[in-house]
Order: structure tokens, then sequence, then C-alpha cells
């Protein structure tokens, strides 16, 4: 399974600038029970993929969810 999420930056609203397709075992359990996540930042307001995520954006990221080993993330 995966999770795709678009990113928008303040200037474009109409089309994301970066779109993540993220493994569902890279969310991280808060002490209240809930779900952490956040491969993008912002800067100067455009989206900008933090270092340990970039492999999940655009087309690598796309390229890599076909890979059988995608969802325990356990590819380098």
């Amino acid at each position: 399974m995966v999770l795709a999420i678009p990113f928008f930056s303040y200037a474009n609203q109409q089309a994301p600038e970066q779109v993540a397709f993220m493994p569902l075992s890279r969310y991280k359990k808060t002490s209240d029970g809930g779900r952490q996540f956040s491969p993008c930042k912002f800067e100067e307001g455009k989206a900008v993929p933090r270092r340990d995520f970039k492999k999940f954006f655009g087309k690598d990221g796309l390229a890599s969810v076909g890979n059988p080993l995608f969802s325990a993330l356990l590819f380098s």
C-alpha cells in the first residue's frame, strides 16, 4: 500500500509542486496514539523534500512503488 501526498506551493495552488509516494511503514507513532509524518518542509513558500525522504518523491518515488519490498522499506 502506498500513500501519495501532494505538496503545493503558496504561489501555485492549482498543481502540486512535489508528490511523495510513501510506504505506511514510515509513519511514526506519537505519545498520544496518533501518527506523525513530515517528508517535506517549506522554505520560502515552496515544498522541499527532506533529505531522508528524497527517494520517495517524483519519478524515482513512483518507480519504487513497484518494488516488492516497498511496503517493508527494506531496500536502500
